[in-house]
């Protein structure tokens, strides 16, 4: 027989799995978006290869440490040093829309798969920042959704036991 702390255990981790399938789908449509900006900024340079290293810029760019900028700023210095104005442009041109894109879209996806709302996931990644360094960038969203679905699964839990509705409760924080 089951234990009922294996069964909320299993509730939890349930919730998280499914949460983190979501984040991962997130980061993939992310990753797609910041592939086609990369892959056009590249096809206006007319470089060859724009296709395979805007796949490879936007591999780079999901990992929080690296980013587009470790690839497209250097680039760009060695164009300009090399007296290719107009692909330095481009290219630095590139990597600000890649960032704006990212630090747009990837809270309101995150946000949005993990249910909760934006701003408090900038607020974890910056608190894990402070306390992690950089994979504090991974660790306080991490946390953030931890804490969130096990109050989530806390309170369904509590809803069925007393057998009542929300309505019957003296608050609710959705």
């Amino acid at each position: 027989e089951k234990t009922k702390f294996y069964e909320d255990m299993h509730r939890i981790t349930e919730k998280l799995a499914n949460t983190g399938i979501a984040y991962l789908r997130a980061q993939l449509i992310i990753m797609v978006v910041v592939a086609f900006l990369c892959v056009f900024g590249l096809s206006l340079i007319k470089n060859e290869y724009a296709l395979l290293l805007g796949l490879g810029i936007a591999i780079m760019d999901a990992f929080p440490v690296l980013g587009s900028g470790l690839i497209l700023i250097p680039w760009s210095i060695i164009m300009l040093f090399d007296g290719n104005i107009y692909a330095a442009a481009i290219l630095i041109t590139t990597y600000l829309i890649c960032q704006v894109v990212r630090e747009v879209l990837e809270p309101k996806l995150i946000g949005k798969c993990t249910g909760t709302r934006p701003l408090f996931m900038l607020i974890a990644m910056y608190v894990g920042i402070q306390l992690f360094s950089f994979i504090g960038f991974i660790l306080g969203p991490i946390g953030l959704v931890i804490i969130v679905t096990t109050v989530r699964v806390t309170k369904e839990k509590l809803e069925e036991e007393c057998a009542c509705t929300k309505e019957d409760l003296p608050y609710s924080d959705d």
